[in-house]
């Protein structure tokens, strides 16, 4: 009888998606949102409308990363 392998658990699997601080948008379309919180399968995150801080909680599959071109400048 073989014995099965042990299941291989890796770093990745305990970090968030999108760790606090992300940069995102909904995927329908959105301002930038700041991830400020995760909740198992949801994100918390906040925006700005003029002065006035918003948040909500979205599912996390509704939300997608911004993509920051990196500089080919340091200062």
């Amino acid at each position: 009888m073989s014995e099965a392998a042990p299941k291989i658990v890796l770093l990745k699997d305990f970090l968030p998606l999108y760790p606090i601080g992300t940069i995102v948008r909904l995927k329908s379309g959105s301002p930038l949102l700041t991830i400020t919180a995760i909740h198992e399968h949801h994100a918390e995150v906040q925006w700005f409308e003029g002065q006035e801080a918003k948040q909500k909680i979205y599912p996390i599959g509704a939300l997608k990363p911004l993509r920051v071109r990196k500089s080919i400048h340091s200062f």
